[in-house]
């Protein structure tokens, strides 16, 4: 039985990484956005039925700052 190639897994973790970036830039840039600090939640998306697609801004509403603190309303 032959164990794990140890150099062969690093050629092949580093090309994995590389172009999982690559691939992230791809998409940053074909959203129009140009640093990752300007993704938020109405960038991503998720489906929830086989038909229905939302946001997670959708999903999961921005609260205020401070709300949770005041004693504020949390939206549902």
């Amino acid at each position: 039985m032959k164990g794990l190639g140890v150099e062969d897994k690093t050629v092949r973790v580093a090309n994995y990484h590389r172009n999982t970036v690559e691939s992230f830039v791809e998409l940053i840039g074909a959203g129009g956005i140009d640093h990752p600090d300007q993704i938020n939640r109405t960038h991503v998306y998720r489906r929830v039925f086989m038909n229905l697609v939302k946001t997670y801004e959708e999903i999961y509403p921005t609260i205020p700052d401070g709300c949770l603190l005041d004693g504020g309303d949390v939206p549902l």
